[in-house]
């Protein structure tokens, strides 16, 4: 049997970037996207974020395409969201999202990064996170990526 270790974190923001995920109601959500990937055979390490985004950190499924596991992940979530009726204002997902693979040696320092974003979020946006992460993954930032 093959073994793969593929560890990405997962950021998916809301439309608009509006801050319409209850804080109130996260844990539901979070657990409700683990179920996701368990069932799409995925391992999730880490969920956590603000009402506006969502960071996870999963070792991705060798069966799964990242696009096709964020498709499935963002349509089921949202579909979910908005039928469980604890998120009022929650519109969907924004159309873009990020993903990064990250080394078996950096998985703790993500999962304590996740784990502190209610803290980390008193000082610095979203957007400015956003960006920070994309840049030092080697990606030029283009404003047009961030609808």
């Amino acid at each position: 049997m093959s073994r793969i270790i593929s560890l990405i974190h997962v950021i998916m923001y809301t439309r608009g970037r509006q801050m319409t995920l209850d804080s109130e109601h996260c844990e539901e959500l979070y657990r409700y996207l683990a179920g996701i990937l368990k069932r799409l055979g995925c391992k999730t390490y880490c969920i956590g974020g603000i009402e506006n985004h969502v960071h996870i950190l999963l070792n991705l499924s060798p069966t799964l395409s990242m696009t096709n596991l964020m498709w499935m992940l963002k349509r089921n979530s949202c579909a979910w969201a908005q039928k469980s009726g604890l998120f009022p204002a929650f519109d969907g997902w924004g159309d873009e999202y990020g993903a990064f693979s990250i080394s078996l040696e950096d998985k703790r320092t993500c999962i304590n990064y996740i784990d502190d974003q209610r803290h980390l979020h008193e000082k610095v946006t979203f957007e400015k996170e956003f960006r920070h992460i994309v840049e030092s993954n080697g990606i030029t930032w283009d404003d047009s990526m961030f609808k």
